[in-house]
C-alpha cells in the first residue's frame, strides 16, 4: 500500500506551536533559561534537562552522534514550541542534543 499524506503525522501535530497567551502563562510556572547561541541546552546520555520554552530565536535538535555516525539533525524549532517534553514523562536518558542555535531569552518550566 501506498504511503499517502494522509496517513503520515502533520507538522502541526508533531510540534504544536503556543500561542502568546499559552507561552505567558507556562511561563509563571518557570524560569529564564540563560541561553544564547551556540549553548547546548540538553545533551544525549544526559538525564532530562526540563521543559524549554522558545521565546525567540531558534533551537536545533540533533540525533548522535551513535557509533561511527556522526550526528544528524532532527528538526530546528522556533518560536512558540518547545523542547525536553517527552523525557520529563518517561524519566528516560536523553538521545537528542538540542542547541540553541539564534536568539536568547527562553523558559525553562
Amino acid at each position: 500500500m501506498k504511503n499517502s499524506s494522509a496517513q503520515r503525522p502533520r507538522w502541526r501535530d508533531l510540534w504544536p506551536i503556543l500561542t502568546a497567551d499559552q507561552v505567558k502563562r507556562a511561563a509563571a510556572y518557570g524560569t529564564p533559561a540563560d541561553l544564547g547561541a551556540g549553548d547546548i541546552v540538553f545533551r544525549a546520555d544526559r538525564p532530562p534537562a526540563g521543559l524549554i520554552i522558545v521565546e525567540s530565536g531558534t533551537i536545533d535538535v540533533s540525533r548522535g552522534p551513535i557509533r561511527d555516525l556522526p550526528p544528524e539533525p532532527v528538526v530546528t524549532h522556533g518560536p512558540g514550541r518547545f523542547v525536553g517534553e517527552f523525557s520529563l514523562f518517561t524519566g528516560q536518558t536523553l538521545f537528542l542534543t538540542a542547541r540553541m542555535t539564534q536568539g536568547e531569552g527562553q523558559i525553562r518550566v
